[in-house]
């Protein structure tokens, strides 16, 4: 009876260890995925909105885009490369707005 619980305990702990281990590569690829995947977006909508500002003088269209990608960048563990971008993406966008605004004869 104890060796048919042993290879029993054998056979679980043989079919188990590469489930959990496919499972663990799993969710640290998924999330490497979707990190990259959102930086790669990001950087691609902010190159985007600050070309079409400086040739066609069109407003920026991607902030809530870029913010939106940033929190999930962020929740898969993001770090402060593309932390930085987007800080200077957020005040460059700030600037605009506010240029925008004295052209137009508006307040500060």
């Amino acid at each position: 009876m104890s060796e048919q619980i042993l290879n029993t305990i054998q056979s679980l702990t043989t079919a188990l260890i590469p489930a959990i281990v496919t499972i663990i590569t799993y969710v640290c690829q998924s999330s490497q995925a979707k990190r990259h995947a959102a930086k790669q977006s990001i950087l691609q909508m902010i190159m985007e909105d600050q070309l079409n500002w400086e040739l066609f003088h069109k407003f920026p269209t991607n902030w809530g885009d870029v913010q939106n990608e940033y929190a999930i960048y962020h929740k898969n563990g993001g770090n402060g490369e593309v932390t930085k971008r987007v800080n200077d993406y957020n005040d460059w966008y700030l600037g605009v707005e506010k240029s925008l605004v004295n052209s137009k004869g508006g307040k500060q």
